[in-house]
């Protein structure tokens, strides 16, 4: 599975021709996770057309699978969010949370922003 973060979604609806390229006829199966959903809204909501960004979110959501953190992602997370909080290393939580969506799917997650997504968890 291909997760796809907020920043490649936008540029994809903003007609990125790269992205179509490179996973127009991808095999995988593709995600978008459900916070990264909420941003996008958010994004339109403070757009000059929040309505017709809107509706173009909707048209991308009906061609790829919402996927929802479970009980393992979210054990996942909070292992590492309590070790960031014990070594006082602050960490977004949605990138936490994305971050651990892809490692228990065993997804790929793209994304322009990858160093956001290296939580590095000592032993």
């Amino acid at each position: 599975m291909i997760l796809l973060d907020t920043d490649v979604c936008l540029a994809l609806l903003a007609g990125n021709k790269k992205i179509l390229e490179l996973y127009g006829d991808a095999t995988e199966e593709i995600g978008i996770p459900a916070p990264c959903v909420q941003e996008l809204f958010f994004a339109a909501g403070k757009s000059e057309d929040p309505d017709r960004n809107s509706e173009l979110i909707e048209t991308l959501l009906l061609t790829v699978t919402i996927v929802h953190p479970d009980i393992q992602v979210l054990r996942y997370a909070s292992e590492i969010q309590r070790k960031y909080t014990q070594e006082r290393r602050p960490c977004s939580y949605i990138d936490l949370l994305l971050y651990s969506m892809s490692k228990v799917l065993g997804a790929r997650l793209v994304t322009a922003h990858g160093k956001r997504y290296m939580f590095h968890v000592k032993q």
